[in-house]
């Protein structure tokens, strides 16, 4: 997701947006805070996921871009930090196998970490910007900012299709960060407090929750210290949510409503 000296956006009207929207949906899901962590080490967080109890996380910004591996969410015992070129804005993540899946942001490259080790095992190339990643089945997808997903091949990243997200019949744009969980695609909308989750075959939001709560708390500096980061931790059911340079990381209960027979 971009920097705001790269990249400035009007504000209000797509929030304005949002808000008329979830007045038609449902309300916005229950949670509970679990655990509230105070980060070592906070970063330019730009994807979050779990492998197990450690916690992977990639950092942004050109010239301090990273990816780091830590025993739990809230330890400051890293297992391994791989840097990433000058060059490039590290974005989003995603683990298949013991392969670590990283794109960029405006280089049309990423990378395939080992996850044992942190050792880059080769690059791979794509069309357009890079924000968030997730794994799901067979397909890695992919956000840019837009209100498009794309959808494409482990193997070498071909891309396979793309899917709308539209919220009330309206496009949803700036999905950023992405946790595959539950069979629904989590997605943060940048610099908004909204997690949505999205039907990966309808592209339909489905559920939405409101972390204002969150985002208010933290002692936020720049305008750019914005939510992003999503991690599913499967043994607790629970989600890990942090944001960009934010002091804390928190473990959220979510009420899911329960299906319908």
């Amino acid at each position: 997701m971009p920097h705001p000296a790269f990249y400035r956006l009007p504000q209000l009207s797509f929030i304005a947006l949002l808000l008329s929207a979830s007045a038609l949906c449902a309300e916005p899901l229950k949670y509970t805070v679990l655990q509230k962590l105070e980060r070592p080490s906070p970063a330019f967080t730009q994807g979050l996921e779990f492998d197990g109890e450690h916690l992977l996380e990639s950092s942004g910004l050109r010239g301090q871009s990273f990816v780091r591996k830590s025993a739990a969410p809230g330890s400051d015992t890293k297992l391994w930090r791989t840097d990433l070129a000058d060059a490039y804005f590290g974005e989003g993540l995603t683990l298949y196998g013991d392969r670590l899946y990283v794109l960029s942001w405006q280089g049309e490259t990423g990378w395939i970490i080992d996850n044992r080790d942190g050792t880059i095992l080769e690059q791979f190339h794509y069309r357009g910007q890079g924000w968030g990643l997730c794994q799901s089945q067979d397909h890695l997808i992919r956000s840019d900012g837009s209100e498009h997903l794309y959808f494409h091949h482990p193997n070498d990243f071909a891309l396979q299709k793309s899917l709308a997200v539209t919220w009330n019949n309206k496009p949803v744009k700036r999905l950023n960060e992405l946790e595959c969980a539950g069979g629904l695609i989590w997605a943060n909308i940048w610099q908004t407090p909204y997690l949505v989750a999205i039907d990966p075959a309808s592209g339909d939001v489905v559920h939405h929750l409101d972390l204002t709560a969150q985002v208010e708390a933290e002692a936020r500096r720049n305008r750019d210290d914005v939510l992003n980061g999503i991690a599913y931790h499967r043994e607790s059911n629970s989600f890990w949510i942090t944001g960009k340079r934010w002091r804390y990381i928190y473990q959220l209960d979510i009420a899911l409503p329960e299906a319908s027979p």
